[in-house]
């Protein structure tokens, strides 16, 4: 199985051979290039030409963070298996009525996935999951669809709160750009990282990254990620953060304050964001048993599955989409 290489200290990252080689004046370790899935790098590394076009020609993206934990940058290869006949396909379902189709899908997923960690975690929410999926199935607007999507996620995060047994960590609802509390910190980095991961699945298959179906594409990168990465949020960052916050292994000493355009907000220290990478690292590769196929696979495999399901449906293969259910594999 390949793995996702996060780099958090500072060094030279260069080809040995058939692996890659990370040296500083402390260590040097060294990772074969048959095992790397994608690379993530959070300090000051230093790489040549030569490395790009190694990693280029073995289709291993690298994404680069701040200090902060936010995207600064991404190494995309080139993509040799892009398929342009998917493409004008993709644009196609864009503009017709089965764009709302894939949308309603994607989002009913992503509130059915909220509303089952809610119930994990003892929170009664009555009938309120069965009314919006109703009203979602009847939507036939986007803007309508993201309207219900939103209303459900204030009450979701407003429940979340109220899981959150350390009183510091406690939060008013989601900001970002700049988040000013320790819990919107969080959720910032868990989704930047998810985001992530998600573009790396998508890379490995034919489909454009550029379209999305539920969030507008736009001028500024890949929108696709953003779709997918709804359905896999509550599992991998939502239920992560409470388990980090609850068990106290993210406490608030793990934080820095700083002021950003004149707004006080936090930011992991070294060790805070080296619990958080490890701690996203392993839920990315827990491995749930699959009733269906009698095997195990990992949360990986769903989110590429969910992807190869839109390519499916695009080229007419299935006429119903499914998108990843928590509760239906557990």
């Amino acid at each position: 199985m390949r793995e996702d290489l996060y780099i958090n200290k500072p060094g030279l990252l260069k080809r040995n051979g058939n692996t890659l080689k990370l040296e500083s004046k402390d260590f040097s370790r060294f990772y074969p290039i048959e095992n790397i899935n994608s690379i993530h790098i959070f300090s000051e590394v230093t790489m040549n030409s030569k490395l790009m076009r190694f990693l280029g020609n073995k289709m291993i993206p690298i994404y680069f963070y701040s200090y902060y934990g936010t995207n600064v940058g991404k190494f995309i290869p080139k993509k040799n298996h892009f398929s342009g006949k998917l493409f004008l396909k993709q644009a196609g379902f864009y503009k017709s009525f089965e764009r709302i189709e894939i949308a309603k899908e994607i989002v009913k997923s992503t509130i059915l996935n909220e509303g089952y960690l809610l119930k994990k975690n003892k929170i009664e929410i009555g009938d309120k999951l069965s009314k919006i999926i109703g009203e979602i199935e009847k939507c036939r607007k986007v803007d309508t669809l993201r309207a219900y999507e939103g209303n459900f996620k204030k009450f979701y995060l407003k429940k979340i709160n109220s899981l959150i047994r350390k009183s510091e960590f406690k939060f008013k609802g989601r900001e970002k750009n700049p988040p000013t509390d320790l819990f919107n910190s969080l959720l910032s980095l868990g989704n930047t990282l998810l985001y992530n991961v998600v573009l790396t699945e998508i890379l490995k298959t034919k489909i454009s990254p550029f379209i999305s179906y539920v969030h507008e594409p736009s001028d500024n990168g890949y929108t696709l990620q953003l779709d997918l990465a709804d359905i896999f949020k509550p599992l991998l960052v939502d239920a992560l953060i409470l388990n980090l916050i609850n068990t106290g292994t993210i406490k608030k000493d793990n934080f820095e304050t700083i002021e950003k355009r004149g707004i006080q907000t936090y930011r992991l220290n070294k060790e805070g964001l080296r619990i958080f990478i490890n701690y996203f690292y392993q839920g990315t590769r827990f491995r749930f048993f699959c009733k269906k196929k009698r095997n195990y696979f990992s949360v990986r495999y769903f989110i590429r599955l969910d992807v190869y399901k839109i390519i499916e449906y695009l080229e007419k293969k299935i006429h119903k989409l499914n998108f990843f259910n928590w509760e239906s594999i557990e």
